[in-house]
C-alpha cells in the first residue's frame, strides 16, 4: 500500500496537570515528505514532536506509525529504532569519542558487530562534515559540530524517519548554517523528515510542507509557497508579519 502516510496522529492531545497544550492535533506524513512545523514559542510544536515517540505520554489521541497504532506496551522500543531524534541539546556522551558516540546505539540496539558499525559511523561522519573529529571528544568540537555529530548518531539507527526538535536554537548563529547545510542534504536525499525550527529560510527552501501551530492547534498548512506568500487565516498572517 504506497500510499499509506508513514504517520498518521489522530486527535493528540496533551496536557501537563491543568495546563492543556495540545487540543486535538491531526496529522499525516507521507514517506520522503519533509514537513517543518513553526510557530510561536508555547504554542505546542515541540510537545507534539516529543509524544510521537512517546518521549511525552500523550494524555489521548492515537499516533500509528508505518501502519501501526504506537502502544508502549508493545512496540515503543521498536519505533523508536525507526525513529531518529535531534534535539536542541546535543546530548553526546562526553567521555567517549565521536566515533564511539555514533557506534554505541547500532551495537547495543541492532548488535552490529563493531567493524560494520564503525564503517558505517565513519560514513557517516563524512556525510556531515565531521570525519576529521572521529577520535576527538565532545567538549572539544563547537556547538555546530556537536551538532553534526548528534545527527549522524541519529542516523547510524538507520531509522525510517528523522525528528529535529529545533537543532539549532542552541547555536551560535555562525554555526547555524553548518546544521542546516547537512539537513538540507538529508532532505534532497529523500529522507522523511518533520523539523521544528524558527528558521523560516530553512522552512521556505526545504519543506514539502509547512505547518503551523498556535496555542495547541493545528492553525494552517500548506507548501511553503502556500504558506508565506499567501496564508489564509488571521492568525499565520499576523505571525508571519513579526518575523519576516
Amino acid at each position: 500500500m504506497p500510499n499509506t502516510p508513514i504517520l498518521e496522529v489522530r486527535n493528540l492531545h496533551k496536557s501537563f496537570g491543568n495546563l492543556h497544550v495540545l487540543k486535538g492535533v491531526s496529522l499525516k506524513i507521507a514517506r520522503g515528505e519533509v514537513v517543518v512545523v513553526i510557530g510561536p514559542s508555547g504554542s505546542g510544536k515541540s510537545t507534539l514532536l516529543r509524544c510521537l515517540n512517546y518521549l511525552e505520554t500523550p494524555s489521548s489521541g492515537e499516533i500509528i506509525f508505518q501502519g501501526e497504532p504506537i502502544d508502549p506496551r508493545t512496540n515503543l522500543k521498536q519505533v523508536r529504532q525507526e525513529m531518529g531524534m535531534v534535539f536542541q541539546s546535543f546530548n553526546l556522551f562526553p567521555h567517549m569519542k565521536v566515533l564511539h558516540n555514533v557506534t554505541l546505539a547500532p551495537n547495543l540496539v541492532r548488535k552490529t558487530a563493531s567493524k560494520t558499525a564503525e564503517e558505517a559511523a565513519l560514513e557517516l561522519l563524512d556525510k556531515v562534515g565531521m570525519a576529521e573529529k572521529a577520535h576527538s571528544y565532545p567538549p572539544e568540537l563547537s556547538g555546530g559540530q556537536q551538532q553534526r555529530v548528534a545527527i549522524a548518531r541519529a542516523l547510524a539507527m538507520q531509522p525510517e524517519m528523522m525528528l529535529f526538535d529545533e537543532p539549532t536554537s542552541a547555536l551560535d548563529p555562525e554555526m547555524i548554517g553548518e546544521v542546516l547545510d547537512v539537513m538540507k542534504k538529508l532532505a534532497l536525499e529523500g529522507r522523511t523528515m518533520m523539523v521544528v525550527t524558527h528558521e523560516m529560510g530553512f522552512a521556505r527552501e526545504v519543506g514539502s510542507r509547512v505547518i503551523f501551530m498556535d496555542e495547541g492547534v493545528i492553525v494552517e498548512e500548506g507548501t511553503p509557497q502556500e504558506l508565506f506568500e499567501n496564508p489564509k487565516e488571521t492568525r499565520t498572517k499576523e505571525f508571519l508579519s513579526k518575523i519576516l
